[in-house]
């Protein structure tokens, strides 16, 4: 017998009710240093939701629909779309997608993504009380592009205690594609910040 519909199975309908009624307020365990806020990370979804999820007997499984890099190599972004799977084998095949654009720094931004839109389909499909701030709300106290004039007096110390030679200051600007070290992105900060101190011991 096929399992899989579009419509949703009762078994799955009841498994998820289930969860959400036993379902409260998750806690931060988190700390965004740089925006000032705190939030919930996934491992602290996983550790509420695995073992209620276990108990009802559905998995939710992500998959990447597309992902791409702009053409400037500062934003990434992806699409997933999620299906929850019974143990019993029903199958919900409602597409819940999910999409995610976030500063591009190399590989950690993939799984970046992937952790966020997890949060937040779990969040929306479960109706979750995280105790977070609403994105528009962290959007509003984070700004991926400027460094603020602390970041920006530690990276002058950082290459001063370094005496940095041209060629290494060369390095550094075509590395992060700038022409003054104040210009980088505020999310490579962090990056810049290890590679001067690798270099000032």
């Amino acid at each position: 017998m096929n399992h899989q519909t579009s419509d949703c199975p009762k078994i799955i309908a009841n498994a998820l009710f289930e969860i959400q009624s036993q379902i409260g307020t998750l806690g931060y365990d988190s700390d965004n240093g740089y925006a000032n806020y705190k939030y919930v990370s996934i491992d602290k979804y996983y550790e509420k939701m695995r073992p209620l999820m276990n108990e009802a007997g559905i998995m939710i499984i992500p998959d990447e629909l597309e992902s791409s890099i702009t053409d400037d190599r500062k934003l990434y972004r992806a699409v997933y779309q999620f299906t929850i799977i019974h143990k019993d084998g029903a199958v919900w095949n409602f597409p819940i997608r999910r999409s995610i654009t976030l500063p591009f720094t190399g590989a950690q931004s993939a799984g970046s993504a992937l952790s966020y839109v997890e949060k937040i389909a779990m969040r929306t499909i479960f109706k979750i009380d995280s105790g977070e701030k609403d994105d528009a709300d962290m959007l509003k106290q984070e700004d991926f592009s400027t460094l603020t004039q602390e970041q920006k007096d530690k990276i002058d110390e950082l290459v001063e205690k370094a005496k940095l030679s041209d060629e290494d200051m060369n390095a550094l600007y075509k590395w992060q594609k700038v022409e003054d070290l104040h210009e980088i992105d505020s999310d490579q900060f962090e990056n810049l910040i290890g590679a001067l101190k690798r270099k000032s011991k």
